[in-house]
């Protein structure tokens, strides 16, 4: 898919905005290493870096890099039908990364000639909870 990230991104920002968080467009040139920047329930900020992954694009691992960037939230965006969406703090993605190679996580693993999501990331997916915070008691 052409433009993949940016769909992402635009995907992504939908969703918080769906869920009631206020979410804006990072301005690339102030921002570098995060695409999102969302006020969070409990009025926190957060810093959201999406990237974005077709999974039956005929990659072996589907592997996402550049990883090591300054952002407090990861959403995997995961093209197929449906798309999936796979919610990491910084230190959980830290926690997958591939061995010997900081920055980077492989996403797929064949299954029977087809491609799907590792199980490892499993555990991450739809936790939008994690960027929108409690709010205030």
């Amino acid at each position: 898919m052409e433009h993949s990230g940016k769909v992402a991104e635009y995907l992504v920002l939908a969703e918080l905005i769906r869920k009631d968080v206020e979410a804006y467009s990072a301005i690339s040139f102030r921002q570098p290493h995060y695409d999102i920047t969302v006020v969070r329930l409990d009025r926190t900020v957060a810093r959201v870096q999406v990237k974005a992954t077709e999974l039956q694009n005929g990659s072996t691992n589907n592997s996402i890099s550049n990883l090591e960037k300054e952002y407090d939230y990861l959403v995997l965006v995961v093209f197929d039908d449906p798309v999936q969406y796979f919610i990491l703090t910084k230190n959980e993605v830290k926690s997958e990364y591939a061995e010997n190679q900081p920055g980077v996580i492989y996403v797929s693993q064949s299954d029977s000639g087809r491609y799907k999501v590792r199980n490892n990331l499993l555990t991450y997916e739809d936790k939008w909870e994690k960027i929108m915070g409690e709010p205030n008691a």
